[in-house]
C-alpha cells in the first residue's frame, strides 16, 4: 500500500501470501484501509485488524518487496527471513534527496505546459517556477498539520492568482503568458488522472466499494482544483480589471511538434524520480513510455479516428511492451507500464472540466469534460487488461505485480 502495489491487486497477494504460509484469514480493500480477519478453525475465534496505510509510490522498494514475495510464495526463504528483510527495506534512507523530488516538479511542469497544453516556452518557464513553490509548499504542509485539509485550494487559488496576474498576460495580442498551460502545467503533478484509472480498474476487477470510492474522489477533486484555479484567476481580474477572464484555444509562441523528442524524455525522467525508480530502470520505463505517447501521438494527428481508439490502442501498445519485456526476461516491468500509464492519463481533461463548471456554468463543459475523463479511463484500462489477455490468457496468478 506505500509504495504503490496496483490497488485492485493487493487482496489476491496478500491471499496467496497466507496461503502459502497457512494461515487462514480474509481480507478486504478500501482505499487507505485494509481489514484483515484471521481465523482460528480449532477455537471457532475470529481477530479482525485495520491497517491504515496512504498509498504513495516507491519503485524502488516495491520492486524488492515483490521479488521477496516471489521467493516467499515459491518457498525459498523462511517467514522470519521475510520480516526480517521487510524491516531493512522499510528502514534504509530514501534515495532521492529532497533537493531531486524539487527539481523533478520543476521540470515536469516545464515539459507539461509545453506537451500537454500547448504553451510556449515563457509558459513552461513559469509553469517551472510555480510548480517548484508548490513542491515546497508541500514539503511545508506536511511539517504544519493545520494545512492538510486546505493544501490543494489554497496552492490552486496561489497559481490561478500568479498565472493570471503576469505582465501582458492577453497572450493573443500581447505574446504574453497563457493561462491554460502555466497553470495547468504547474499542477501536473496533483493532477487526479491516475486515480481515476485505477478506479476503472478496480471497478472492471469487481473492486466495487474501492472502484466506486476512488472515482468520486478522482472527479471531486478534479473539481476542488479547477475551482481553486478558477478563484484564483477570479480575484485577480477583480483586482485588475484591465485583464480579460476570457482565455486564448490556442497559445501563440507554441514551439514546433519536432521538439518533443526533447520533452518526452524529459518529463519520462521527471516521473522516474517522482516515482522514485531506480536510475538502472529508467531506460526501460522511458522506452515504453515514449513508445505510448508516440503512437498516441501518430492517432490523434495523421490518423483519422475516433477518440476511443486514441485511447485505447496507445494503452494496448504500453501494456504489451511491459508485458512483453517481463514475459521474455523474466523479469518486472509494473514500474514501466505505470510510467507509461501517465503518459496517457486523462487528469488534464479532469482538471478542464472542473475549471469549466466554475468558470463557464452555463455551457454545460464541466459534466460533458468530466465524462470524458472516465471515458479515457476506460479506454486506458481495456487497452491494459487486452494485452495483459495476450500474453496471460490463464490470468496471472503467479506475477500479481507485473501487470493490471
Amino acid at each position: 500500500m506505500r509504495y504503490g502495489c496496483p490497488s485492485h491487486r493487493l487482496e489476491i497477494v496478500i491471499r496467496q501470501v497466507s496461503k502459502t504460509v497457512r494461515i487462514e484469514a480474509d481480507f478486504v480493500y478500501i482505499p487507505n484501509i485494509m481489514l484483515m480477519s484471521f481465523m482460528d478453525s480449532s477455537t471457532h475465534t475470529t481477530e479482525t485488524y485495520f491497517v491504515r496505510e496512504l498509498q504513495g509510490f516507491d519503485m524502488g522498494r516495491l520492486e524488492e518487496i515483490y521479488r521477496l514475495e516471489k521467493l516467499l510464495l515459491h518457498g525459498e526463504v523462511t517467514v522470519e527471513s521475510a520480516l526480517e528483510y521487510i524491516d531493512t527495506v522499510m528502514n534504509k534512507p530514501e534515495f532521492y534527496p529532497k533537493w531531486a523530488m524539487l527539481l523533478s516538479y520543476a521540470a515536469g511542469g516545464f515539459a507539461s505546459a509545453v506537451l500537454f497544453f500547448g504553451g510556449s516556452w515563457k509558459d513552461g518557464g513559469l509553469a517551472a517556477g510555480l510548480s517548484f513553490i508548490l513542491s515546497i509548499y508541500e514539503i511545508f504542509a506536511t511539517y504544519v498539520v493545520g494545512l492538510g485539509p486546505l493544501f490543494e485550494i489554497t496552492i490552486a487559488i496561489f497559481i490561478g492568482f500568479t498565472a493570471k496576474g503576469k505582465p501582458e498576460n492577453d497572450a493573443a495580442t500581447h505574446g504574453g503568458f497563457c493561462f491554460v498551460p502555466s497553470s495547468f502545467g504547474s499542477v501536473i503533478m496533483l493532477l487526479p488522472g491516475w486515480t481515476m484509472t485505477s478506479a476503472i480498474i478496480e471497478v472492471a476487477s469487481r473492486s466495487w466499494i474501492s472502484g466506486i470510492i476512488r472515482m468520486v474522489y478522482a472527479i471531486l477533486y478534479a473539481f476542488l482544483l479547477g475551482y481553486g484555479l478558477s478563484l484564483g484567476e477570479e480575484i485577480y481580474v477583480t483586482v485588475d480589471h484591465s485583464v480579460s477572464i476570457k482565455n486564448p484555444d490556442v497559445c501563440p509562441g507554441a514551439p514546433s511538434q519536432w521538439f518533443n523528442f526533447l520533452l518526452v524524455p524529459l518529463f519520462s525522467i521527471t516521473y522516474c524520480v517522482y516515482l522514485r525508480a531506480m536510475p538502472r530502470r529508467y531506460l526501460l520505463m522511458s522506452t515504453v513510455a515514449c513508445a505510448g505517447y508516440a503512437t498516441s501521438f501518430a492517432l490523434s494527428n495523421w490518423v483519422k479516428t475516433s477518440q476511443q481508439v486514441v485511447q485505447l490502442v496507445p494503452a494496448f501498445v504500453v501494456g504489451f511492451l511491459g508485458n512483453g519485456w517481463t514475459k521474455w526476461r523474466k523479469e518486472w516491468s509494473f514500474d514501466a507500464l505505470l510510467l507509461g500509464s501517465f503518459f496517457l492519463l486523462p487528469g488534464s481533461i479532469g482538471l478542464r472540466s472542473g475549471l469549466a463548471v466554475f468558470s463557464e456554468p452555463d455551457t454545460g463543459q464541466g459534466l460533458s469534460l468530466a465524462m470524458s475523463m472516465i471515458q479515457a479511463a476506460m479506454g486506458i484500462t481495456v487497452g491494459l487488461f487486452l494485452s495483459t489477455l495476450c500474453f496471460y490468457p490463464r490470468g496471472t496468478q503467479h506475477s500479481p505485480l507485473m501487470s493490471f
